[in-house]
């Protein structure tokens, strides 16, 4: 892991604002190429794509507090996992409460 990511990680977990908006920038193209794959995938309404984006940021900023550098894992892939997993949960959600229809399409990527 970079220096400077690790540096990021640390001030937020020591509650510095400014330092998650510069994580935050660095991980913006991650938010949302997953974001638009999701509302491709789904035929979700590009409004959509903003909540979704919401939903990763949120998603990215838990990952940061979360984060254990000793599991031997980068923080990259696991952001890249939580912004999924978040998604996956919040598509879920509104799809069961709106919709009929199962979506069981979610489980198999």
């Amino acid at each position: 892991m970079s220096s400077e990511i690790e540096a990021l990680l640390q001030n937020v977990k020591n509650g510095k604002p400014l330092s998650f908006e510069s994580l935050y920038r660095l991980y913006t193209p991650l938010i949302e190429s997953t974001a638009y794959s999701f509302c491709k995938r789904f035929s979700l309404a590009s409004a959509e794509a903003d909540d979704l984006k919401q939903e990763a940021a949120i998603a990215l900023y838990n990952a940061v507090l979360a984060y254990e550098p000793s599991k031997n894992v980068s923080f990259g892939i696991y952001a890249k996992v939580c912004i999924r997993n978040r998604i996956i949960s919040y598509i879920r959600y509104f799809h069961e409460k709106y919709s009929a229809e199962p979506i069981d399409e979610l489980e198999t990527h």
